[in-house]
């Protein structure tokens, strides 16, 4: 099984992701993850991506498309955040042969809800949101550290992140629109884990 995962921040695909490569035993595949462990290794890709980074750039769809190369196994796998634009569903369509695009489906005031009650401890980075909201209010639960939100959990901020994924992720459901498998990211996690696997059983 050859599988993508899509889906906006806040949708829960981070989580959707470790589900189903647990239940169906497939490598999961993050290029933030890559992109981390190769500058811990400090390769020579990994330098120049620690210096893109540095300056608050993204790494090119090149680097990308070759960092994916280099660790994409020839079966079973999960990619989750990846391709992130048509440019690199084509690349990617060149080396392998994708079976099932799963899209979690969420309202844009249902993402703004979602990452605008999303609160973090600067001192033990516990994540506080809908699905786990702290005791004391503003408080973390561990440390009684007063908890803050991040800057682009921010509602202008949200905003512009949601326009981004749509102008870049619309093109990418319509290139795979015979492969989709379109589910509804506004339950449970284990609702939504329930659908999936239906639909790939």
């Amino acid at each position: 099984m050859k599988l993508i995962i899509l889906g906006i921040q806040g949708s829960g695909k981070g989580t959707q992701s470790e589900l189903i490569s647990e239940k169906f035993h497939l490598k999961h595949i993050s290029t933030g993850d890559l992109i981390r462990k190769e500058i811990s290794e400090k390769t020579e890709l990994g330098n120049k991506l620690k210096e893109l980074i540095s300056r608050g750039e993204l790494a090119s769809d090149k680097i990308t498309n070759e960092l994916l190369r280099k660790n994409l196994p020839k079966n079973n796998f999960l990619l989750d955040g990846y391709p992130r634009n048509l440019d690199q569903a084509k690349f990617l369509d060149s080396i392998t042969e994708i079976d099932k695009v799963i899209s979690l489906e969420l309202s844009e005031k249902e993402v703004m809800k979602r990452l605008s009650n999303r609160f973090q401890c600067p001192n033990c980075k516990l994540q506080y949101g809908l699905n786990k909201m702290p005791k004391k209010e503003k408080r973390c639960d561990e440390c009684q550290t007063t908890l803050i939100q991040r800057t682009d959990d921010k509602p202008e901020a949200i905003q512009k992140r949601i326009d981004i994924f749509k102008k870049e992720t619309f093109p990418i459901l319509e290139y795979y629109s015979d492969r989709i498998i379109l589910i509804n990211g506004n339950q449970t996690v284990e609702r939504v884990f329930k659908d999936i696997e239906k639909e790939l059983n």
